[in-house]
């Protein structure tokens, strides 16, 4: 379990430096505003997120508000092979996730690298 604030902090590392700059067919001007607000605005827009209550039945976050950041990797990891990517649809621009974008932003949230 990683504390959300470690967990808020990768995520918003990865999105500023890793997908707005590789934002493709998108405008660039809106994934700056993005980037920005993200930076500024990302772990306060996460928390209501982990509140949800299925996320808890499943046991993703804790009482504490604790992420299980091994499971949810080793789920991206079996949803994602080496060689393929995923394209996620963003409002600004789309971007396209591998299996080393998922190992990186697993590396910046304070995650083991363990699969279960």
């Amino acid at each position: 379990m990683v504390p959300l604030d470690k967990v808020s902090t990768g995520i918003v590392q990865y999105v500023v430096d890793e997908m707005i700059p590789h934002i493709v067919g998108g405008n660039p001007f809106l994934a700056g505003m993005a980037g920005y607000i993200v930076a500024e605005r990302g772990p306060a827009m996460l928390k209501p997120m982990l509140e949800n209550p299925a996320l808890k039945a499943a046991g993703i976050v804790d009482e504490k508000g604790n992420v299980d950041l091994d499971l949810l990797y080793a789920a991206a990891k079996k949803s994602i092979a080496d060689n393929r990517e995923c394209a996620l649809d963003l409002p600004f621009g789309r971007i396209k996730l591998k299996a080393a974008d998922i190992e990186k932003l697993n590396r910046l949230c304070g995650g083991t690298g363990e699969t279960k």
